[in-house]
């Protein structure tokens, strides 16, 4: 795995240490909270371009980006809402 291009070798090299002495549930755990603040991050994206959107409006945009428009309309036959 490539260190990510705004950390350094050393950090890095501490970062997987420490991600290598987690247990696999604390690793399901961090995955499950970067899961959800990825989410929260996406509705504030939507948020700010569509400030008039309802709490609903916001969720749907954002099955929207995840689903892809085929699906999402599949899924819940609701018109497409700007994302």
């Amino acid at each position: 795995m490539l260190p990510p291009r705004d950390t350094s070798a050393a950090a890095w090299a501490v970062q997987l240490d420490c991600l290598g002495k987690l247990t696999p549930g604390r690793r399901v755990e961090l995955m499950s909270e970067m899961s959800d603040d990825s989410r929260e991050l996406l509705r504030c994206g939507i948020r700010q371009r569509h400030p008039d959107y309802t709490s609903d409006e916001v969720e749907h945009a954002m099955l929207r980006i995840w689903l892809g428009d085929d699906l999402y309309s599949k899924a819940y036959r609701r018109p497409l809402l700007d994302a």
